[in-house]
């Protein structure tokens, strides 16, 4: 850590009864910070909070520069957001990856989450009390740029995004034009999904596609990629009925390969991969079908279905034949490997 990094300054921190404004680099370790004002971080600066156990923000928060949250000592560093709006243009880095403690961070939104720049947060190993990321807006929440969500080690963690339950108030859907990643983590579909961008499914991580909840029907596009990046990368699909089926698009999958699973929640009959397309038909109760845009260039003697604990599973014991697009791409470099000098 540099020496500049060291400082801890309160001069750029430009106060009013409504509005915190960093307007040059600030490190705070406040144990215990909470702020009732709008935050705002200018380009060029950052605000990183050090050492803090617990953040809570009451105002709207817009970062256009950095706002990173780490801990040194081996604990939780907590951040909670819940104001009107959270915008971020900038870097985000919430990384307590070394400490002995799980951190839970929570933004939730009472009207408007967006996300432009690139966010990543990072847990430790252990078990969560809570679920320990969670971005939730009430009425708008937009990704057009990168969100990691990553824990150290098992058990692997939830993540709440969109929204906490599926209902037919409030937000109506989520639109991912961007990349998000999960590692060791696991999200379940609780709103509509729109956009063209992509879900990474990383390291004994799984995404869950919810069709039918709470009597509702959920939505995912086919203009959204899904890459199980990992051998043991799970995507599963739950509440297809065949009325869902009838309605489904046909949905685009990259990475499929070295073992990782395709899991549906109902008896598997059979499957049909066109060589030529690249689409892969997966034959379930009655006539139905759900289909899965894989690519081409798969080899049909290497696919295996297996029977699962409450449903089926297919997959390939070759390598994915194709490239991730660059849509997906997921890596990152982290705010504290840029201080070791």
């Amino acid at each position: 850590m540099n020496a500049q990094a060291k400082l801890v300054t309160i001069l750029a921190l430009s106060f009013s009864a409504v509005a915190l404004t960093i307007t040059d680099n600030t490190v705070e370790t406040i144990v215990f910070d909470k702020h009732d004002e709008n935050l705002t971080i200018n380009s060029g600066a950052y605000y990183w909070l050090l050492n803090n156990n617990s953040t809570v923000l009451r105002g709207s928060v817009e970062n256009n520069g950095g706002l990173y949250v780490s801990n040194f000592l081996g604990l939780a560093s907590n951040f909670t957001a819940f104001g009107p709006s959270f915008i971020n243009r900038g870097s985000l880095d919430f990384n307590t990856l070394d400490a002995k403690e799980v951190s839970i961070y929570n933004i939730t939104s009472s009207e408007t989450f967006e996300n432009s720049g690139d966010m990543f947060f990072g847990v430790s190993g252990g078990m969560p009390i809570k679920t320990p990321f969670t971005i939730t807006a009430a009425t708008s929440w937009t990704n057009q740029g990168r969100i990691v969500f990553e824990k150290t080690s098992v058990p692997s963690a939830h993540v709440l995004v969109g929204k906490e339950i599926a209902e037919e108030n409030g937000l109506r859907y989520i639109k991912n034009e961007g990349a998000i990643c999960l590692y060791n983590t696991e999200w379940k579909q609780t709103t509509n999904v729109v956009g063209k961008g992509c879900i990474t499914v990383g390291k004994n991580s799984k995404f869950q596609l919810q069709f039918t909840l709470n009597k509702l029907s959920l939505y995912f596009p086919d203009e959204q990629t899904i890459n199980l990046a990992e051998s043991d990368s799970s995507l599963e699909f739950t509440g297809l009925t065949p009325g869902v089926l009838a309605t489904c698009p046909t949905f685009k999958v990259v990475g499929f390969g070295n073992g990782n699973t395709v899991k549906i929640d109902q008896y598997l009959r059979g499957f049909f991969y066109d060589t030529q397309t690249g689409i892969l038909k997966i034959k379930l109760n009655g006539s139905s079908v759900l289909r899965l845009d894989i690519g081409r260039d798969y080899k049909p003697s290497k696919f295996k279905k297996a029977g699962t604990a409450g449903g089926s599973s297919i997959s390939y014991r070759g390598g994915p034949p194709s490239l991730t697009p660059a849509i997906c791409s997921c890596d990152k470099t982290l705010f504290e490997s840029t201080m070791q000098n």
